[in-house]
C-alpha cells in the first residue's frame, strides 16, 4: 500500500494523468488490503495483549484468563462489529466511489 502510494505520487509529479476507471479499481484494491489489515490485526494484538499481561504476572487475573480462554470468541465478536459497520456503510461507499 505505501509503495502503491509512492509511485501514485511520483507519476502524478511528472503529470500523468490517470484513467477513472483505473483510479476505481485501485482504491478497491486498497480497500481490500486494508480491510485485509484490519481484520488480521485483531488476532494479532489480543494475543500479543495476553502474552504480555501474562509476562508482568498478570496471568492468574480472572479478566486475562477470560479473554485467554475465549480469545476466539473475542475475535470473532470483533469482526462482527467490523462487518457490521462495513454492511452500514457500504451503499454510501458505492454511491461515492462508483456512482460518480
Amino acid at each position: 500500500m505505501i509503495v502503491g502510494s509512492i509511485v501514485s505520487d511520483v507519476l502524478a509529479s511528472r503529470g500523468y494523468t490517470s484513467d477513472p476507471q483505473l483510479e476505481k479499481i485501485l482504491l478497491t484494491i486498497y480497500f481490500a488490503l486494508f480491510l485485509a489489515l484490519a481484520f488480521a490485526a485483531v488476532p494479532i494484538f489480543l494475543r500479543v495483549f495476553t502474552t504480555l499481561q501474562m509476562r508482568i504476572g498478570n496471568g492468574d487475573l480472572p479478566p486475562i484468563q477470560w479473554i485467554r480462554k475465549n480469545e476466539y470468541a473475542i475475535t470473532y465478536c470483533v469482526w462482527g462489529i467490523f462487518l457490521l459497520g462495513l454492511m452500514i456503510s457500504l451503499p454510501t461507499v458505492i454511491k461515492d466511489w462508483f456512482l460518480k
